[in-house]
């Protein structure tokens, strides 16, 4: 049914399960709604996960020296360029990746030049795992229906599957097919006929790919892989891994709906962060003071279309 996949009523859905990048720092699983609000925290979660693809501009924003930074729609696009700002001690990176507009504040003697290795293990997971990047590692399997990747890749893969299975398919790495025939990738929206619908349903079931070693393969001809789901979580925890490598002692990253925190503010003080308001622009949900943890939220009220007054987005029901 249509309304299966596609009507909204859920307002902001987090949902964070264990163990998906190499940090070891706690996260935190919230679920809130239009009318719920709540936090709830769950130790060494690092991994977004939702029905579908990346959560373009899901809005999760980090309060960084008490200030928002707001991670919305109405960012500008600055497509492969980064704009860099560099203060003693503090350097700020803004770009946009994944299909969403990040930010990243390192603190440090040696900020700088950790931040700029910060931006380019951002490109270059993206350029790996996107699904619609022709030459990415995920795009390649997807057409050939069978690949060798990466070893990167292959843990992601094999990460997602494990998800899929200890969430009974709530999430779904093999939902592509859906997402590409509701339009969402690419910006080509329509209504699907309910036998468009059925006739996919059957390439997306996440036990139809196989993983051995480092070969990837599909059990049916039509079947897609996307990891838009898990890819800003394990990011964000690589590049915790990354700071902490470097030295850094206190950072922030905010990767679209994906906020994570490495150690406390330069004060000693908590980060503040704030989750917004679908219902109201500017308003929160409420402030959460965290360090070393991981905030993640995923909503229907930023990537969506319209059609005949019904509005429908991109977590798909699988």
């Amino acid at each position: 049914m249509k309304s299966k996949f596609a009507e909204a009523a859920i307002g902001v859905l987090c949902l964070v399960l264990t163990g998906c990048g190499a940090s070891s720092s706690p996260a935190t699983e919230a679920v809130s709604s239009v009318k719920t609000t709540g936090a709830v925290k769950h130790s060494e979660a690092e991994a977004q996960t939702q029905s579908g693809t990346s959560n373009q501009a899901d809005r999760t924003s980090s309060e960084a020296e008490e200030q928002t930074s707001e991670t919305d729609a109405s960012e500008p696009d600055t497509s492969h360029d980064v704009i860099r700002r560099d203060e003693d001690g503090k350097s700020t990176r803004e770009l946009t990746a994944m299909d969403t507009y990040m930010t990243l504040t390192v603190y440090g003697k040696s900020a700088s030049s950790v931040a700029d290795e910060a931006v380019n293990e951002i490109r270059r997971i993206d350029a790996e795992l996107s699904a619609e990047d022709s030459s990415s590692e995920i795009a390649r399997l997807n057409a050939a229906g069978s690949a060798e990747v990466s070893d990167e890749t292959a843990l992601l893969i094999s990460r997602a599957l494990d998800i899929a299975k200890e969430t009974n398919g709530t999430f779904d790495p093999a939902i592509y097919p859906l997402m590409k025939l509701w339009g969402f990738p690419d910006g080509n929206y329509r209504v699907p006929e309910d036998e468009e619908i059925a006739q996919l349903l059957p390439l997306t079931d996440p036990a139809g790919i196989s993983v051995s070693g480092n070969a990837v393969s599909f059990a049916k001809t039509g079947m897609a892989l996307d990891l838009g789901g898990i890819a800003k979580g394990y990011t964000s925890s690589h590049l915790m891994d990354l700071f902490r490598k470097d030295g850094i002692e206190s950072a922030i990253v905010s990767l679209g709906g994906n906020v994570q925190v490495l150690g406390a503010k330069e004060d000693g003080s908590p980060w503040r962060i704030g989750i917004n308001n679908p219902d109201d622009d500017g308003s929160y949900l409420g402030i959460l003071e965290e360090t070393d943890m991981a905030v993640i939220t995923s909503g229907n009220y930023e990537r969506y279309f319209e059609e005949n007054g019904v509005r429908y987005h991109h977590i798909l029901d699988p």
